[in-house]
């Protein structure tokens, strides 16, 4: 049996270093960065849903419009074909801008994990030693 000191598969005593070494993170500035790319990607998925929203609104609101226009109360013209277009158009951009939120937050978040990643392996500028 070989002593301790000569087993090829163990460090030798004086290689173990001798403060233990935290895990990476990224620092203030790394986290700036990361956070504004997290920002604009979700804005730019919003934004993805409201030109979406208003031209699905649009699409969906038009035969209000377009349709035939009925006989009011009296003189005053009937203007429930503008209402429920109108709703039609508030309706999607809601909905789509809501979806648009919360793809973006998924999405980007997922992004911004591998992005934290690589930029902690890759960028030592961006990151800290946590000791």
């Amino acid at each position: 049996m070989l002593p301790p000191e000569a087993n090829p598969y163990r460090p030798p005593v004086h290689a173990t270093p001798t403060a233990p070494v935290g895990p990476r993170r990224l620092n203030w500035a790394g986290r700036i960065v990361l956070s504004l790319t997290f920002v604009a990607g979700v804005a730019l998925f919003v934004y993805g849903g409201v030109v979406v929203g208003s031209i699905v609104g649009l699409e969906r609101g038009m035969p209000h419009l377009t349709a035939p226009p009925t006989k009011g109360v009296g003189l005053a013209p009937d203007l429930s074909g503008l209402a429920n277009a109108t709703a039609e158009l508030a309706a999607a951009m809601l909905l789509s801008t809501l979806g648009g939120l919360l793809l973006g937050v998924f999405v980007m978040s997922a992004l911004c994990l591998f992005l934290r990643a690589l930029a902690i392996r890759w960028a030592p500028w961006f990151t800290a030693i946590n000791r």
